[in-house]
């Protein structure tokens, strides 16, 4: 029909229309196919977001350490089953309470809201991310041993944070059995072996009259299997302190080429048994770096000693110190045949022997090494190697280098270079220079300096230490010398000391104090005079000539008591307590100019002995802990040598016993390996 009758041709509009959808058909197709698509990628993701979350929500719920969810206001969101069993407390009882309230012990809770307040205003925390040991609360309200990780977790702009604890109270206590094996080992194995080892060095040293030709060779066998024995328990005894976390470290500002001038020294006899010299190629004068002192002789002479043993009859040990940028390098070079190839890679293990036979010529425990390089890295060095076969071997250790310009000021301990045994003196001199040439005018004299350059400085070091003498300069930075004085007079612990006053101001001082009773020795102007300094540091100090000492020895063990009194017997009256009741009484009763003291004693502590001595004896007298045991810095800070049984010759012992009384100047300690040693 036309189209202007105004009928509607419905065919030719439904052709049209069904020719539009199949030509839009194809697009349709291809959306739906992508919408598909994404819904079944969305559902995936969302699946195995669903399986992500419950397999975390399962580690969480089965882990064996605890572990507690908080939101941005320190309450609990999570409480898995591991954390109601290590605290108490169910999961329904602490959900919404402040974590501070539930495990924090209360001493802490105050720090704890302070942190968490920190880190949500300035995102500075100390804690995060940090493993730590942290006592926590039990609900009963006993204190649990704690190592725990807490980390920060951001969703959007809402800031959670988690933690896992773990309860240590078995690890403390595993750890408690292994520091107790460690002091039965070192009481049962060195206290035997110092009386054996003494023995067989008094025989060897002809006390018990001259050995037959039959008996000498014996005694020396039994002498140097004994000294081997001791290294080897020595050796052992180190590498489990160290692997323990145990061993002491006092690390501080030293000079380095002092330390390797006397490990030279105290080696060359053990290199000389074996043909072998020692020689020092190389130095770098003033350099200090920051180490233990004690330690840093261990390493040295573990290398001097592995250099010397595997050198050539008539062979040189060389000995180079040099700057490499920031850090100093030790070198031990020997010329042996070299490290095999095959043992390169396990020479740092323990017990590594580049020979394994029973047959092996080279004696050693295979430890040396292997202590060596943890406690250079402990001091925060490397150690390494250079070989070449047939030409010998360079150990090295490298250590940072600390700024000359630091001060070496003592501050309550020994002087930051190694101190010299003898009569112990604390010098308060506030000028550099005039300190280090009083140091050395009397140090050069056998005497033991502590320097101070402040009244504050020598309170410090008078309240941790006992000294025979101070010297006193009257113009400090800090307080005026006759202040001071008068200050240490009214004090108990310091009314007896014997003082003498080196200053430019002394003929003054004098004057002022004239109608003052304050006991000083001497009054020496400056410039110092050397010979009228030493003279009035003696007249305390020293004995008059041929005079016998009283030595008081605390210590149980008769055997021990007996090997040290045969020892000392030609010069000293040594009087035996065994117990600290018994010393007590005899310090009351008689006077004695040196005490040797063991620590494990049947009724206490042998350091309980030390602040009761100045009440007993209205006066300085020195003290030599003489024990199985070895002692932190601070604890032997208190008395003036602290030795250690079977690491102690007889040489070094007597020598040190007769610095501090006053009869002659000691050379160091005794080479290892030096005969008699107890």
């Amino acid at each position: 029909m036309p189209a202007e009758s105004g009928w509607v041709d419905w065919r030719l509009l439904a052709a049209a229309f069904l020719g539009g959808l199949a030509a839009a058909a194809p697009l349709y197709l291809v959306l739906g196919r992508r919408a598909e698509s994404a819904a079944r990628r969305l559902q995936e993701e969302y699946t195995a977001a669903r399986a992500m979350a419950e397999r975390l929500r399962m580690i969480v719920e089965t882990a064996h350490d605890a572990f507690v969810g908080m939101d941005s206001n320190g309450r609990i969101t999570d409480w898995n089953p591991a954390a109601e069993a290590t605290f108490g407390w169910k999961r329904e009882e602490v959900l919404g309470r402040l974590l501070g309230e539930i495990i924090v012990p209360e001493a802490l809770r105050q720090a704890h809201a302070a942190g968490f307040t920190r880190y949500l205003s300035t995102g500075q925390a100390s804690v995060l991310g940090k493993r730590l040991e942290l006592p926590g609360l039990h609900r009963d309200g006993r204190e649990l041993p704690l190592e725990l990780t807490i980390a920060p977790l951001e969703l959007g702009e809402e800031r959670l944070f988690f933690a896992f604890l773990r309860d240590i109270t078995e690890r403390r206590r595993v750890d408690r059995l292994q520091s107790e094996f460690i002091s039965t080992v070192s009481h049962e194995l060195r206290t035997p072996l110092t009386s054996i080892r003494g023995s067989l060095g008094l025989v060897a040293g002809g006390v018990a009259g001259e050995l037959s030709p039959q008996a000498r060779p014996l005694i020396d066998i039994a002498l140097k299997n004994s000294e081997r024995l001791v290294r080897l328990i020595n050796d052992i005894l180190d590498i489990e302190k160290i692997s323990s976390g145990k061993m002491i470290f006092d690390v501080r500002p030293v000079e380095l080429m002092p330390l390797v001038a006397h490990s030279i020294e105290a080696n060359r006899a053990f290199a000389s048994q074996l043909g072998v010299r020692l020689v020092l190629d190389a130095s770098v004068p003033g350099s200090l770096v920051a180490a233990d002192p004690d330690r840093l002789l261990q390493v040295l002479t573990n290398l001097l000693s592995n250099g010397a043993k595997f050198s050539p009859s008539d062979g040189v040990v060389s000995v180079r110190v040099d700057r490499q940028e920031a850090r100093l390098r030790v070198s031990i070079a020997d010329r042996g045949a070299g490290i095999p190839e095959e043992f390169r890679s396990r020479i740092f293990q323990r017990f590594a022997q580049a020979d394994g036979s029973d047959a092996r010529t080279k004696s050693g425990t295979g430890l040396g090494l292997s202590i060596s390089k943890a406690i250079v890295e402990r001091l925060g060095g490397t150690i390494g190697f250079a070989t070449e076969t047939g030409r010998g071997t360079t150990f090295y250790f490298d250590l940072p280098e600390v700024a000359s310009d630091r001060p070496l000021e003592v501050q309550g301990n020994a002087d930051a270079t190694p101190r010299k045994w003898g009569p112990r003196i604390l010098t308060c001199e506030d000028d550099l220079d005039t300190a280090t040439v009083l140091k050395q005018m009397l140090e050069a004299s056998g005497f033991s300096v502590d320097l101070a350059h402040s009244a504050a400085a020598a309170r410090d070091c008078l309240s941790r230490n006992d000294y025979d003498l101070m010297t006193l300069d009257l113009n400090l930075p800090d307080a005026d010398g006759v202040a001071l004085l008068r200050e240490l007079r009214d004090s108990e612990a310091t009314r007896d000391l014997p003082i003498v006053v080196v200053s430019a101001r002394a003929d003054e001082g004098q004057a002022q104090l004239s109608a003052e009773a304050f006991m000083l020795m001497d009054w020496l102007p400056k410039p110092i005079d050397h010979p009228k300094l030493v003279a009035a540091v003696h007249r305390f100090v020293r004995k008059s000539a041929g005079e016998r000492s009283h030595v008081l020895h605390v210590e149980d063990d008769a055997e021990i008591a007996e090997v040290v009194s045969r020892m000392l017997g030609p010069e000293c009256e040594v009087a035996n307590a065994r117990t600290l009741a018994e010393a007590q009484k005899l310090l009351a009763e008689k006077r004695f100019d040196l005490i040797l003291l063991d620590q494990e004693l049947p009724d206490g502590h042998g350091m309980d002995l030390v602040p009761r001595v100045r009440a007993l004896t209205r006066r300085p007298v020195p003290i030599v802990v003489f024990s199985a045991y070895e002692m932190s810095r601070e604890v032997a800070g208190r008395v003036a040598a602290a030795l250690v049984k079977s690491k102690t010759s007889n040489d070094e012992l007597l020598g040190i016993i007769r610095s501090l009384l006053g009869r002659e100047e000691t050379a160091g300690p005794a080479p290892e390996g030096g005969e008699g040693v107890s």
